[in-house]
């Protein structure tokens, strides 16, 4: 792995307002995550040894090929694969707990609420059968139990409105199949964001969408991001995107970190 460092000369040169490394504790840290599954075929090595920190306010762009990883990577820390078929090492501590160790129930309670991930296709993510309103209330209502229906629908026409869908009070009730692509992914954005988490991990977030959409949803991104203070991954394959909204860059191929650094050290190189 290589690591994109600044010589004190680059640091000298830097301009008065560039961006400093952020200091202190970092609110996601990942050491030697490795994640394998056994398939017919023998151990399939999806992540292996991938080490990074994440501070809130921050985003970290994690690029490379299909298959090198970088969705395992996310579904590991958001711990959504299944014990049985997959052997999972190393340490993920968010805000100072440790993940891996930690019970699935703890892990439930942390999931949507402290963290929470747009997936790569709303359209597949979504549940068809149910109403968009219905499923950002139920993301709503399993971390506020207290919250009645009626508070937990005004809450998501709220976010609905947030994330730019027009008439949110009228399109709370329509199905996933009824917005454009460029809508289910704000929607998918909206219930992500509804309990307010301090990391958001977005998986391909614009992928399939014009370009005209894809700007709009990376505008999107940024300004919820300043909003809630966030600490943001964005996982694609697009260089193009995490130019544009990345503090840091993890490249990776085979399971493998192979470059990582600041983002514009990282393009300069």
């Amino acid at each position: 792995m290589t690591e994109l460092q600044k010589t004190p000369a680059d640091a000298a040169q830097a301009p008065a307002g560039a961006a400093q490394a952020p200091t202190g504790t970092p609110f996601l840290s990942v050491r030697d995550l490795r994640i394998h599954f056994d398939t017919d075929d023998g151990l399939v090595r999806s992540v292996d040894g991938v080490s990074f920190d994440l501070h809130k306010g921050r985003t970290l762009g994690i690029v490379g090929e299909s298959g090198s990883g970088k969705s395992v990577t996310s579904l590991g820390i958001m711990g959504l694969h299944r014990s049985k078929r997959a052997r999972i090492s190393g340490e993920i501590h968010l805000d100072g707990e440790e993940l891996i160790a930690a019970g699935p129930d703890r892990v439930r309670q942390l999931r949507g609420r402290s963290m929470a991930m747009i997936f790569q296709d709303p359209l597949t993510a979504m549940h068809p059968y149910y109403t968009v309103g219905a499923q950002i209330v139920e993301a709503y209502r399993v971390h506020h139990p207290e919250a009645s229906k009626k508070q937990a629908r005004a809450r998501a026409v709220e976010m609905l409105d947030r994330v730019g869908i027009p008439q949110p009070d009228r399109r709370v009730d329509d199905y996933p199949h009824q917005f454009s692509g460029g809508m289910r992914q704000r929607a998918m954005i909206a219930m992500a964001l509804v309990n307010d988490p301090s990391l958001l991990i977005a998986d391909e977030p614009t992928t399939a969408l014009d370009v005209t959409v894809q700007a709009q949803i990376l505008d999107l991104i940024r300004d919820l991001q300043e909003e809630f203070g966030s600490a943001v991954i964005i996982i694609t394959h697009d260089l193009g995107v995490v130019a544009e909204l990345a503090d840091d860059i993890l490249v990776m191929y085979g399971g493998k970190c192979v470059e990582r650094g600041p983002a514009d050290t990282l393009f300069d190189a």
